[in-house]
């Protein structure tokens, strides 16, 4: 068997990068379960992002691949910077993650907040990753509020789960 099975995949809107989600292994620290960030014309690695375990589930890009987010079986959910692999966001759920989808972005002063469709357990959320210059750190907000472009990307993204 060999060390790293692939068990999810994305492709970035562009198509110049692939995200591939391993299946966790032994031979790393707690069952680790790396992302493997791959340049789609060259096949060169250009990043490994590391905090899933057991067995990646779920990734999306985020349309301007500035973001990546990935969950695992253990009910993990976590964003990364593509920018520097480091992990911006992560929460254990409540629930396996069943949809996830980047849906909008806006630019708000000097950045770009961006609204998520999480499908969790039975429940549909909406999440908000924006930038807190306060803080100087990007935080995640749950929304209560439901969106006319999130609605159509959660349709969207239910549609194609639903022809699988």
């Amino acid at each position: 068997m060999p060390p790293f099975q692939v068990c999810a995949l994305a492709i970035s809107d562009s198509g110049s990068l692939i995200a591939s989600g391993q299946l966790g292994t032994k031979n790393f620290k707690g069952c680790a379960a790396p992302i493997f960030l791959w340049h789609a014309t060259s096949h060169r690695r250009l990043a490994v992002l590391r905090g899933l375990a057991n067995k990646v589930t779920m990734l999306a890009f985020s349309q301007d691949e500035a973001f990546i987010c990935g969950c695992d079986e253990d009910c993990y959910f976590y964003v990364w910077d593509l920018g520097t692999s480091e992990v911006v966001f992560g929460q254990k759920l409540t629930a396996p993650a069943t949809v996830l989808k980047w849906a909008e972005q806006k630019k708000v002063g000097h950045y770009f907040s961006y609204e998520l469709v999480l499908g969790i357990g039975g429940s549909i959320n909406q999440a908000l990753l924006s930038y807190d210059n306060f803080r100087m750190q990007w935080v995640m907000t749950f929304k209560v509020r439901l969106s006319a472009v999130f609605l159509k990307h959660f349709l969207n993204a239910w549609c194609k789960l639903l022809l699988l």
